[in-house]
């Protein structure tokens, strides 16, 4: 600072002085306007130059004075300039040590960072390490306990299930007095009369479970020895009934007895071709859905198109099947089961909207379709609809099924979506009225007990009825 006021000063001091010498040169030059020239002889005197010579000197000294000027503010301007650029230089090289000691003390800093970070997160995965293992070991004698119990309960559930055992054969000994009344009235001395009685008896052998003496039974119908006789509503439902118990070849036979009596009724004639197509008599069944499609009665049954319809979507015909359940739809005074079948068949067929449609369209038709209702339901289930499935199940439950087998189906469908909709209480309880007669409700009862830790000889009682 104090070189700078030096030079400053020094720079004034010469141009004052510069300015003091020419203005002192330019008086001493210049004539005083009071003096009076020295009078000098005419003859003598040559032509005045003192004036010029005076006036270029003036010039020249001026034009000195300005230049010098201009040098000393130029050097002046060059010198401060100079020093400006290198106080810049020195600032811009002190910004620059400023930033690399900031970066290196940032990068020291993270670096630090990172290393206290690392060195936390393994002390906790050290400690966590730690509290599992002690976990672990406080828990080994739990679970060993927990085993312990599980290998005591499976004990437990052997001899329930030794217990169940015991008293399904208990109670099959107590059938045994209506089993030897069936034997003696099917084969013993007092056989049955007619056609009907025979129906009944294979009935109710079928109700204890006694299907090959049902099977018997119902031989005896077709038995050219029995001589038996019956309307056709005998033959029919006894045809039926061996179908029931997955005879086909019976069934058909039993129909073929009937039509040597009645050959023109159309529910043996359906039945006959139903269960020739079901035995791989495929040319007498072609012929015998050929005669009855030019039969008028047939068409107003719907026996006809359901079952037609069934033989050939099993014969692959399955645009056939369909138009032939549209044109049921013109003939039907209740075309309700036509939209069920063409429904199953899109089922069948994965094209589940347009079945849930033609359900819909059955339901419309006949409210009272339970068949299709329980249908619809089971396809709503399986797509995840469980409130919709749920509706037509409550429904079909409270307004159309009978106490019968379907009934009791209808309960273990609305356990099974009670369950996946996670109402468990709800699910045992319609379980519980579906194991009446539903084998696999009472097998799922059964597994929801064993995974309540439940399962005893009165909860089996209660299962199974026993």
């Amino acid at each position: 600072m104090k070189m700078h006021i030096g030079i400053t000063a020094f720079v004034v001091l010469s141009i004052a002085i510069l300015l003091m010498t020419s203005t002192a040169i330019a008086q001493t030059l210049t004539p005083h306007p009071d003096a009076t020239p020295a009078p000098t002889p005419t003859a003598t005197v040559s032509p005045p130059q003192t004036t010029e010579t005076q006036n270029g000197l003036l010039d020249w000294v001026s034009q000195f004075g300005s230049v010098a000027i201009a040098a000393i503010f130029a050097g002046l301007l060059g010198f401060f300039g100079f020093q400006r650029l290198q106080n810049l230089d020195k600032e811009i090289q002190s910004a620059r040590e400023s930033r690399d000691a900031m970066t290196k003390e940032l990068r020291d800093e993270l670096r630090d960072n990172i290393e206290r970070i690392q060195k936390i997160q393994d002390e906790r995965i050290i400690i966590l390490e730690t509290r599992v293992n002690s976990v672990v070991e406080s828990q080994r004698s739990v679970i060993e306990g927990i085993v312990k119990s599980a290998n005591e309960k499976i004990q437990e559930t052997a001899q329930v299930a030794e217990q169940l055992i015991a008293q399904i054969n208990e109670q099959r000994n107590a059938f045994h007095s209506e089993t030897a009344w069936l034997r003696e009235r099917g084969l013993g001395t007092k056989r049955p009369r007619n056609v009907r009685e025979v129906h009944d008896l294979a009935t109710a052998a079928t109700s204890i479970g006694r299907r090959e003496e049902a099977i018997q039974l119902l031989q005896l119908i077709v038995d050219s020895s029995s001589n038996f006789h019956g309307t056709a509503d005998d033959y029919f439902n006894s045809a039926v009934q061996a179908a029931s118990i997955r005879d086909l070849e019976l069934a058909k036979a039993i129909n073929m007895e009937g039509l040597k009596h009645y050959p023109d009724n159309l529910d043996l004639l359906t039945d006959y071709a139903d269960n020739c197509g079901k035995t791989g008599d495929i040319e007498e069944a072609e012929r015998v859905w050929r005669s009855l499609s030019d039969n008028p009665r047939a068409k107003a049954s719907w026996r006809y198109w359901i079952f037609y319809s069934d033989f050939l979507e099993r014969q692959g015909n399955l645009e056939d099947a369909y138009k032939l359940l549209e044109n049921a739809k013109q003939h039907l005074p209740n075309p309700s089961m036509a939209y069920r079948e063409q429904a199953e068949q899109m089922e069948d067929r994965g094209r589940f909207d347009e079945a849930i449609s033609l359900y819909q369209e059955a339901l419309q038709h006949n409210p009272s379709e339970d068949i299709a209702r329980l249908k619809l339901a089971q396809l709503l289930f399986r797509l995840g609809r469980l409130e919709d499935a749920l509706e037509h199940i409550n429904w079909a439950i409270r307004y159309v099924l009978p106490r019968n087998a379907r009934y009791f189906t209808a309960h273990y469908y609305k356990g099974q979506i009670l369950l996946a909709m996670e109402k468990r209480d709800e699910a045992k309880r319609a379980l519980q009225i579906a194991a009446v007669h539903d084998e696999d409700a009472q097998v799922l009862l059964t597994s929801m007990a064993l995974e309540d830790g439940t399962l005893d000889s009165d909860t089996i009682s209660k299962v199974y009825k026993l």
